[in-house]
């Protein structure tokens, strides 16, 4: 979620026009994976949803990290601006979409992070709809509070409208995305040193149009997994009418949901050296490092400043979300 280097926002386009290509949907080794899949027993830590769902969030109203043309409200004033609500079964956050502003204003939008922290785990998120359109940039991810030191896991990710999610690791120096791990994503970088190549870090692309913006609404929303243990770190998407039984009944086995969209194996990535305890945190940005200096090549109109002006291009800037659930291993 922070700063990017501009040669994958040049590429990042058309690895995503390149996904819908034969041939593209699966990087794969012969080499016996570093770490195989566990059949591992999980219990439930931690769920949050429903009318109580943020009770276990902060929100974040400092200025954006990131140099987003946005400004972050804390709680009462997101609530009492209605960017913020819960129902019995769902919450959701959007961006201000009733606003005209004058140009270089930033737009109300919300960014919250856990209370608690996560030493590892299996986090689920279950959502109906993300942001999504031009000027946007919404992201779940987890960080530790030194950063880059900390590490930082992108789990999903998108910018301006794009279709196809981005999972990224950044991290201190000596973490490299292996090649040795059989994934369905497409690796755009191997180096995930945040100092480096512009804090690009190591990003999967997902090859499925669903895993983002309008394709992951028009599926009906969608499951995302990601698995954080002694073996390294592993994402999964499912569309709606994919989400694995055991997820749905709340005794997630990931051993049987094969190959992940992404992989960070521990034999070139120490899941406990270069990760340490993160918050989960929910954003949504306009413009800033990433969306506004890929903007021009985005096939968006006129300039981001000048979209960020109407609100009538935030009608599909919301988030809209079932369940986060955090497990443990069972001992």
């Amino acid at each position: 979620m922070f700063a990017r280097t501009l040669l994958p926002l040049a590429l990042f386009g058309l690895l995503s026009a390149a996904a819908e290509r034969p041939g593209f949907h699966k990087v794969r080794s012969t080499t016996k994976r570093d770490c195989s899949p566990r059949s591992t027993q999980f219990t439930l830590a931690d769920k949050y949803e429903g009318w109580n769902f943020f009770d276990s969030w902060d929100f974040f109203s400092a200025s954006d990290p990131t140099n987003g043309l946005v400004n972050y409200l804390d709680a009462s004033d997101a609530w009492n601006a209605g960017l913020v609500n819960t129902t019995a079964n769902q919450a959701s956050m959007k961006v201000d979409d009733t606003t005209w502003l004058s140009q270089g204003q930033p737009r109300n939008s919300v960014r919250i992070s856990t209370k608690k922290t996560y030493g590892g785990g299996l986090f689920i998120l279950d959502i109906d709809a993300m942001p999504y359109g031009c000027a946007l940039w919404p992201a779940f991810w987890t960080v530790g509070p030194n950063w880059p030191e900390d590490g930082e896991i992108d789990i999903i990710e998108a910018v301006n409208g794009g279709t196809n999610n981005q999972m990224t690791l950044h991290t201190a120096s000596g973490c490299t995305q292996s090649n040795n791990s059989p994934i369905l994503g497409q690796v755009l970088s191997s180096t995930c040193d945040a100092d480096v190549n512009s804090n690009s870090g190591c990003g999967i692309l997902d090859p499925d149009s669903s895993s983002s913006g309008a394709g992951l609404q028009s599926a009906g929303g969608g499951v995302f997994a990601m698995l954080w243990d002694g073996s390294g770190v592993s994402i999964w998407h499912f569309a709606r009418s994919d989400v694995p039984g055991d997820i749905t009944s709340g005794s997630p086995s990931p051993g049987g949901w094969g190959e992940p969209k992404a992989q960070w194996s521990a034999g070139t990535c120490s899941p406990y050296t270069y990760l340490q305890q993160q918050t989960l945190v929910f954003d949504t940005t306009l413009c800033g490092d990433w969306a506004g200096n890929s903007y021009g090549s985005s096939g968006c109109p006129g300039t981001c400043a000048t979209q960020v002006m109407n609100p009538n291009n935030f009608q599909t800037a919301s988030w809209v979300i079932n369940y986060v659930a955090v497990y443990n291993e069972s001992s």
